[in-house]
């Protein structure tokens, strides 16, 4: 599993995994003001960070680690000075 050009792939034993996942939400909601910047359009910039996001949903142990990540990517985005998702992308992040 990588994100932003971290791997966090390599999780040995269920603590290590869940505290590689949190590291790697912890550093995909750090970068959202830079991902904004780098982005060419809006649009870019969802489906950037909705990638980010099936990311972290497709390496949680279960819903209910998915449904506390994915509640702290979208209060980053709040933190950053970002709307919530479009309509359009709701489905994918």
């Amino acid at each position: 599993m990588k994100a932003m050009a971290r791997d966090h792939s390599k999780r040995r034993t269920p603590r290590r995994q869940r505290h590689d996942l949190g590291a790697m939400t912890n550093e995909i909601a750090g970068h959202i003001p830079s991902m904004w910047m780098r982005s060419s359009s809006e649009d870019d910039f969802w489906r950037w960070f909705c990638g980010e996001v099936q990311s972290v949903a497709r390496n949680s142990a279960d819903i209910k680690e998915r449904s506390r990540l994915h509640a702290r990517l979208l209060a980053a985005l709040s933190r950053a000075g970002l709307p919530q998702p479009p309509p359009t992308f709701q489905k994918r992040c």
